[in-house]
């Protein structure tokens, strides 16, 4: 999440929720492997894929 803020020009609301969301699938990533070693092997590619996923999986 800070990683995300600190990318961005602003921190208006919106920025913050992604912020949250962007959070939640990089800590996914975590609790796939049950550990640090999932964050430290994952991709960028991986973690544009899973957000695009759950973007849609949000989407009603």
């Amino acid at each position: 999440m800070m990683g995300y803020l600190a990318t961005q020009m602003s921190l208006s609301p919106a920025t913050i929720k992604r912020a949250m969301a962007f959070g939640t699938v990089v800590a996914s990533f975590t609790i796939s492997d049950f550990s640090l070693a999932g964050l430290a092997a994952v991709t960028r590619e991986q973690i544009d894929d899973r957000w695009q996923e759950f973007k849609a999986a949000m989407s009603f």
